[in-house]
């Protein structure tokens, strides 16, 4: 006769199976992501539609990073506000560079950037219809 309030243990090379699995998972890290020909603290300048000079400071590493103009406006908090920035590396010399202002801000537009490296210490950025920014290493 089968008791039903007995416990049910599963066998033990089952139990040593999973736990073997469960720590070839934990031990797993993937090979190591190798650092990006973007890593680095950049100064960005263009023009503005109105003519004037602008700045940000834009910090990359491991494929992530901040992105914050120099500029502060009292009518658009996002202005000069801290952005979180994901990198996407297409190639050694091109890579998109996505701006979350909604992540910095509710009500911040995220936004993204088109970088190419130009030399090991300079950038061209295409920012939103067309503009064009200069991205400069900071030594």
């Amino acid at each position: 006769m089968n008791d039903l309030s007995a416990p049910h243990r599963p066998p033990a090379t089952a139990l040593l199976a999973v736990a073997g699995a469960i720590a070839a998972l934990l031990s797993w890290a993937g090979p190591a992501a190798a650092a990006s020909p973007f890593d680095g603290t950049w100064t960005v300048s263009w023009t503005n539609r109105g003519g004037s000079a602008e700045e940000a400071k834009l910090v990359l590493a491991d494929r992530a990073g901040t992105f914050q103009r120099r500029a502060h406006n009292a009518r658009n908090p996002c202005i000069g506000r801290e952005t979180p920035v994901e990198l996407e590396v297409q190639s050694p010399t091109s890579a998109i560079a996505r701006l979350f202002g909604s992540r910095a801000m509710a009500g911040c537009t995220d936004t993204e950037l088109t970088l190419t490296k130009t030399s090991d210490d300079t950038l061209t950025v295409m920012m939103g219809a067309g503009n064009a920014a200069q991205a400069v290493r900071a030594k």
